[in-house]
């Protein structure tokens, strides 16, 4: 992505610290978005979102951080939903260490929004750095 809206979907966020806007957790390049308050950086209950253009079906997500901070170890919930209101919790991140890991579902899911969400932090949540995101999905017609 190269913007909230572009090239496609629309990605949306809690808040967001200059410069890292939503956009940014979904644009593959490492130290993406993260909150804009230093001194409650994972507070549970900070969220980034993506909506899709339309419905998309999937059982992987990929996930990385970059954290400037080694002992900053955030866990996010990974929440679905087909309005952008009602979210429905499907798995859980647990703690990003600031290298990629990936969280494959032992089912499909299929969603038109998908929200990462703090859940905790492990960790001193000062001079941190952001966080990537990528779905894996095939398209839904």
């Amino acid at each position: 992505m190269t913007s909230n809206v572009t090239p496609s979907g629309v990605a949306s966020c809690s808040d967001a610290w200059t410069n890292m806007d939503a956009w940014t957790a979904f644009r593959h390049a490492g130290n993406g978005w993260h909150p804009s308050d230093v001194t409650e950086n994972f507070a549970p209950g900070h969220w980034v979102q993506y909506e899709f253009e339309r419905p998309v079906t999937f059982n992987l997500v990929k996930e990385g951080a970059y954290l400037s901070n080694s002992i900053a170890s955030p866990t996010f919930d990974i929440k679905i939903s087909n309005d952008g209101i009602s979210f429905t919790t499907v798995g859980q991140i647990q703690h990003i260490n600031g290298t990629y890991q990936q969280t494959k579902f032992d089912k499909l899911y299929t969603c038109k929004y998908i929200r990462f969400e703090f859940a905790h932090n492990y960790g001193y949540s000062n001079n941190a750095g952001g966080f990537d995101f990528q779905v894996i999905y095939e398209q839904s017609f």
